[in-house]
């Protein structure tokens, strides 16, 4: 496996690629819903360098509910017949540690819209694991010790499968589950957000297996049916890595450390375009990888 460095983009969390347009979403202090969008051409021509984004924008209601965007993945259901963009999923991940309410095992679904070069997002429904305090099947300990009881959700959009995966410490294992998508319309309605809330009870569980325990998961994506998950820091045994896992034989098939590539930064965002491997680290220095 080898790294090879091509471009820059601002410093974030996931990446995601529709098109010609790759979304970085971009972490300024506590992550507040931002997200900047490049041309990969742009990337591709830009000699190494930091191009400008097309476009910012904010995601919407960020102000009252903002995904941390640890993982971000396109579904492949569309809003309203015409959209020129797929429904966007973003987990909030660990935005609220510090409230009572940690919003733990919780996405967010949005509507992204192009005019131009102009974008802009619409908060059209929250899906949430109903099962985060089954210490059998989610979280592992008593109240908070977990150190990450979030999860990450992404999508394999050939089988339009719902994988959301957890850190769990007792264990020292990662637990992958399965769902069907829920329509974007599914779910009780939620006055606070303006949103429905669609609720995946445990029995709504297609499959789930364990694997190797990830040290601190970052972005995450699905490629032909292949989960690719980034991991790790900078810092202590959090060193930066790759995880593939295979969900059809529930194994682990590969392990891979940066630092052995000569990239010593904190993993940040994971995405394909055909076979090609975009990934983000650092500050938003920008790879392809080559398997």
């Amino acid at each position: 496996m080898k790294l090879k460095r091509i471009s820059k983009v601002e410093s974030g969390q996931d990446i995601v690629i529709f098109g010609k347009y790759l979304f970085d979403f971009v972490a300024h202090g506590k992550c507040i819903g931002e997200v900047s969008v490049y041309e990969l051409s742009t990337l591709h021509a830009s000699g190494g360098e930091e191009p400008d984004p097309i476009c910012r924008f904010i995601l919407d209601k960020a102000d009252i509910i903002s995904p941390h965007a640890n993982a971000v993945c396109f579904g492949t259901e569309y809003y309203e017949d015409g959209d020129e963009f797929p429904l966007l999923y973003a987990n909030v991940y660990n935005n609220f540690a510090k409230c009572e309410d940690r919003h733990e095992g919780e996405c967010l679904v949005y509507r992204i819209m192009r005019e131009g070069n102009s974008f802009k997002s619409t908060l059209v429904q929250m899906i949430k694991i109903g099962f985060v305090e089954d210490r059998e099947m989610w979280k592992s300990t008593e109240g908070n010790e977990d150190i990450r009881p979030y999860g990450n959700f992404i999508i394999d959009r050939d089988s339009n499968v719902l994988y959301a995966f957890v850190m769990r410490d007792k264990p020292f294992n990662t637990r992958y589950f399965s769902f069907d998508v829920p329509k974007v319309r599914e779910g009780e309605y939620n006055s606070e957000y303006g949103i429905p809330v669609r609720t995946l009870a445990l029995s709504e569980v297609k499959d789930y297996f364990d694997t190797d325990y990830h040290r601190s998961i970052q972005g995450a994506c699905v490629h032909n049916g292949i989960i690719y998950s980034v991991e790790g820091g900078t810092r202590g045994e959090h060193v930066p890595g790759i995880r593939v896992v295979l969900p059809d034989k529930k194994r682990l098939s590969l392990y891979a450390c940066f630092s052995d590539m000569g990239v010593c930064l904190e993993p940040e965002g994971i995405d394909f375009v055909g076979d090609v491997c975009y990934y983000v680290a650092g500050h938003g220095d920008t790879y392809i990888i080559e398997f």
